[in-house]
């Protein structure tokens, strides 16, 4: 059985939003009940004094109207606006990959472009982007930068680095020339003539050293600690060329006695005098021929570790 509705004694009246809620639960169980079958014997009652409720004198007063309440309209989203890629950036990346392909020459534009697409992002409030590509242009161009004046480093650099290298050989070989020279002297005033196969002849000794060993009689005869390092020629290829049948005495003194390895183009010769020349190498040929006697060629000896 339905309960019978009764106007609440609250001593005032009734909102009509309390009203509306009212009327609309009672009379949805109403209408349920009835569907089914189970409309209580009340039910008329409960609708009269539902009606009794709306026409009450406090309900005439106030018309029955249904407040209702809008939804506020919804706010747009601010989206911001499309960001731009800067050209400056984009030109800075450009010309710092150029700067490997050119020495170097677009390094700077790079780095002047790089510089000033990255103040133009930051002024532009956000409506500007490729900052990345402004670094990229940056770093770029400064490397190629560093290797183009790595390269100008090494090309003035180069051809000092090899002139001091060479004075140094020539330098070395001039010592050898001038250590040899006096030993040469030294064994003439022993034994009356140059290291060669007629000192063999006189001392046994020497007896097994002649040929391409023939100065070996300078080590023999305590004229050099050790004779293959006045003969080692650090890098260079090829072979010393000693006359020994040449004497101090009664030959001309630019006669050669001793011709080193070539150095690089140049070649050193021991005079009879003891001086020493560096000529080009193309001028050997000539001074062998102007020698009275064949030379004994001498390879050069491995260096020692």
């Amino acid at each position: 059985m339905s309960p019978r509705w009764k106007k609440p004694n609250t001593g005032r009246s009734l909102s009509r939003a309390h009203v509306a809620a009212l009327v609309t639960t009672h009379w949805g169980w109403w209408r349920q009940h009835r569907r089914a079958g189970l409309v209580p014997p009340h039910s008329d009652e409960s609708a009269y004094a539902l009606h009794c409720l709306l026409d009450s004198p406090a309900d005439k007063a106030h018309p029955r109207v249904m407040e209702t309440h809008a939804p506020p309209p919804p706010v747009p989203m601010a989206y911001p606006p499309p960001q731009l890629t800067s050209g400056l950036a984009v030109a800075s990346l450009i010309c710092g990959i150029l700067g490997f392909l050119t020495v170097g020459l677009t390094g700077l534009p790079a780095v002047i472009l790089g510089h000033l697409g990255l103040s133009k992002i930051k002024q532009s409030g956000g409506t500007l982007g490729g900052g990345g590509m402004a670094i990229a242009g940056l770093v770029t161009g400064y490397v190629s930068m560093i290797l183009i004046g790595l390269g100008v480093l090494a090309g003035v650099m180069l051809p000092v680095v090899l002139q001091a290298r060479t004075k140094a050989v020539h330098v070395k070989c001039l010592t050898q020339m001038k250590q040899l020279d006096a030993a040469l002297k030294d064994f003439e005033i022993q034994y009356g003539t140059y290291p060669g196969d007629v000192a063999a002849t006189r001392d046994v000794r020497f007896a097994t050293l002649t040929g391409a060993k023939c100065l070996k009689q300078l080590e023999v005869a305590g004229m050099v600690e050790d004779l293959d390092t006045l003969l080692v020629a650090d890098d260079r290829q090829g072979q010393w060329l000693y006359f020994p049948d040449v004497h101090a005495t009664g030959t001309r003194a630019a006669a050669p006695i001793l011709i080193s390895p070539p150095i690089k183009d140049k070649i050193a010769v021991l005079r009879v005098d003891g001086g020493v020349d560096f000529k080009p190498l193309s001028t050997r040929s000539e001074i062998i021929g102007s020698s009275t006697s064949p030379p004994v060629c001498i390879p050069v000896p491995k260096r020692k570790h």
